[in-house]
């Protein structure tokens, strides 16, 4: 059954998070004609919301980009040699060289980005940095306002979730490294989808996995019951 949800006033918290969506190396950009490396991110807004309980995990009932504002803009970056000398190297350009606040529009968060894409080359598993190399890397900056529905607050748990259900996750870590091109984390937080079963996940291997799907409707993994 389709949900509803009356979101009224400001989010409760605001958050930006750095999605990879694809990664070549050398080899494989001279074999496409190209001789430079390049980074470049889009950025795009979401929504996400989440029933939280009195006591237990949290639910992720819902997430949506905001298409009336996608891209809010794109940058893209030529990769100097020097930038190529280390993951830490690479992160410190993209540090120095966010988008424009004309079109990112946040003043906050860009370390996120840097920091993701040193994650992502630091776990690569055929990406090699050397100023001798060349890279290039395209992923999604995700920056949302997450709304939490409190049980304190009247809100009431979805029909059908099982809060029994172990928090073993599906994703982790057989399916991580498909999504997020990175490394999991077994001490990562866990959240659970509104399926039937309430199944739940790593919030660093189910965040990825729904961002890189990105239907109308979302299945879970373990039962692939739309959400």
């Amino acid at each position: 059954m389709e949900r509803t949800y009356d979101l009224f006033g400001a989010p409760d918290t605001e958050l930006v998070e750095f999605y990879p969506t694809s990664i070549r190396n050398s080899s494989e950009l001279r074999n496409r004609g190209k001789s430079v490396g390049e980074i470049k991110i889009t950025g795009v807004p979401f929504t996400r919301i989440v029933f939280h309980p009195n006591q237990g995990t949290d639910i992720l009932l819902d997430q949506f980009v905001d298409v009336e504002r996608r891209p809010a803009y794109v940058r893209s970056l030529t990769l100097p040699r020097s930038a190529m000398a280390s993951s830490q190297a690479l992160s410190q350009f993209v540090l120095a060289n966010p988008p424009p606040s004309s079109e990112r529009r946040l003043n906050w968060g860009w370390n996120t980005i840097a920091a993701g894409i040193a994650d992502c080359v630091d776990n690569s598993q055929h990406v090699v940095m050397s100023p001798d190399d060349i890279m290039e890397l395209h992923g999604q900056e995700a920056f949302g306002k997450v709304y939490f529905l409190k049980e304190s607050d009247g809100w009431e748990s979805p029909l059908g979730i099982n809060e029994d259900i172990d928090d073993v996750c599906y994703l982790c870590p057989d399916h991580y490294y498909f999504y997020t091109h990175a490394a999991c984390d077994p001490t990562s937080p866990f959240i659970r989808l509104a399926c039937a079963h309430g199944h739940g996940y790593h919030k660093r291997c189910i965040l990825p996995y729904l961002w890189r799907m990105k239907p109308a409707k979302i299945p879970c993994p373990s039962c692939m019951m739309q959400l």
